[in-house]
């Protein structure tokens, strides 16, 4: 292909005038990646290196930090579910804010995980969306094992 033969002859070009000399790592190997080799392997380390990757994978990035807050909200009502009386009417508001928080955040992550879902470019890299009804339906299911 044209566009291979005109980067290597800058590529020669260039080393010809030196201009490859004296670059730190000179005369090293390349370190190892994690992923397998590929063509496009030099690409995709260059843009991880600098902060630079396509918008899904940031997306995936954020939602991988984020859903451990969703998770903590999750166990905090759990937790206070689990001390708190059903009955007092206090602890009902607080269980109430709890469920509100879970809620919300998972609401929030959702929106993120639909539109990853929507660039992956592949169905195997999708990711799984948080129940914003857990809580209800926790709650409904114990009510059902209690009768």
């Amino acid at each position: 292909m044209w566009w291979d033969r005109l980067i290597e002859e800058r590529i020669k070009a260039a080393q010809e005038r030196g201009e490859f000399r004296n670059l730190s790592g000179e005369g090293r190997p390349l370190p190892r990646d994690d992923e397998a080799s590929s063509e496009y392997w030099a690409a995709h380390r260059l843009l991880r290196k600098n902060g630079l990757l396509p918008d899904w994978l940031q997306l995936r990035k954020e939602i991988w930090e984020e859903r451990q807050v969703v998770r903590a909200a999750l166990d905090e009502y759990r937790d206070a579910a689990a001390r708190l009386d059903p009955q007092n009417p206090g602890h009902v508001a607080i269980l109430q804010r709890l469920e509100r928080r879970y809620r919300e955040l998972a609401r929030q992550i959702n929106l993120k995980i639909d539109l990853h879902n929507i660039r992956c470019p592949s169905i195997a890299h999708e990711l799984i969306r948080f129940p914003e009804d857990l809580i209800e339906r926790e709650r409904a299911r114990a009510s059902r094992a209690q009768d």
